[in-house]
């Protein structure tokens, strides 16, 4: 049987995308724990979880996040971050250790002071 050229690229692309749809889940994943270590590390420098309603926050003296409860408290000491910035940061370094055949969990644990 013979394929045309353009059946051939349209087959090309739908095959790529197959490829590509789990690398873009990967990378969802990672943005959404990029984003929760920098609401963590933004918390825990303003020390939010004094005012946290959060009791395992005030126990632990630092946010234990999920869900969020001192985005206010951290807007309203003025964090001095670009959260986009310290989200991208995290994301691509997080990236290159993945590159490297490290797990992230393990190195976004580690990224939050204990």
């Amino acid at each position: 049987m013979l394929v045309s050229n353009a059946d051939a690229k349209i087959l090309k692309r739908k095959l790529q995308a197959e490829q590509d749809r789990p690398a873009a889940a990967e990378a969802h994943l990672l943005r959404v724990a990029c984003f929760e270590v920098a609401i963590r590390l933004m918390s825990d420098e303003v020390d939010a979880y004094q005012a946290c309603p959060s009791a395992k926050c005030r126990r632990r003296r630092g946010c234990v996040g999920r869900p969020f409860r001192c985005s206010p408290v951290i807007r309203d000491r003025g964090v001095k971050h670009d959260i986009t910035r310290l989200i991208e940061g995290l994301y691509w370094t997080m990236l290159q250790k993945l590159a490297n055949g490290r797990s992230f969990n393990d190195d976004l644990d580690h990224a939050r002071p204990s």
